[in-house]
């Protein structure tokens, strides 16, 4: 008895980690597909409606659906309210600080820390032009690693899933 509930609770756990592992995975995707709609927003209002970056940032952070660009935009909009200090440097760190964070939260690879980290690169003291270009740059750059992403989600869900399952099966038979 106890060997069948002991295989039962250790194919529940790979099958478990599999299943885990893809949803992860669906997430990324999803809050990647998030952002560059946020960039294209911030772009927007940086254009038309020519709000600084700040104040960008705090209109996104209230609309956003996605908890972690919202997190991501308020604590940026929060941090750069709070100090007195030089805001161009300022910003850099506080943007490499809280994308830190977001590649953390989602586990991000290292290509789209590094892309969004290019995009704290601009500064406030280019004009709303420059800002535009690249921020739609860095926002293509984002959607093609997306794109590259998506077309290799629903092999990778399903290897992650039934190799989940198989290793589950293949440990309780080692162990039977």
């Amino acid at each position: 008895m106890h060997r069948v509930i002991g295989a039962a609770i250790i194919i529940f756990a790979t099958s478990y980690y599999g299943f885990y592992t893809s949803i992860r995975l669906n997430k990324k995707i999803k809050c990647m597909d998030d952002l560059c709609t946020s960039l294209q927003m911030l772009n927007s209002y940086i254009v038309y409606s020519r709000l600084t970056v700040g104040e960008a940032f705090n209109k996104l952070a209230c609309i956003s659906s996605n908890k972690n660009i919202s997190d991501l935009y308020n604590n940026i909009y929060k941090k750069l309210n709070k100090s007195d200090i030089d805001n161009e440097k300022l910003f850099d760190e506080i943007w490499k600080c809280e994308v830190d964070l977001l590649a953390e939260n989602l586990e991000l690879g290292q290509v789209y820390k590094e892309l969004l980290y290019e995009l704290g690169v601009f500064t406030s003291y280019i004009d709303p032009d420059m800002q535009s270009k690249h921020i739609l740059g860095v926002k293509k750059k984002i959607e093609t690693e997306n794109e590259t992403l998506k077309r290799e989600q629903l092999p990778k869900n399903k290897i992650y899933r039934t190799a989940g399952m198989t290793v589950g099966l293949i440990i309780v038979i080692a162990l039977l």
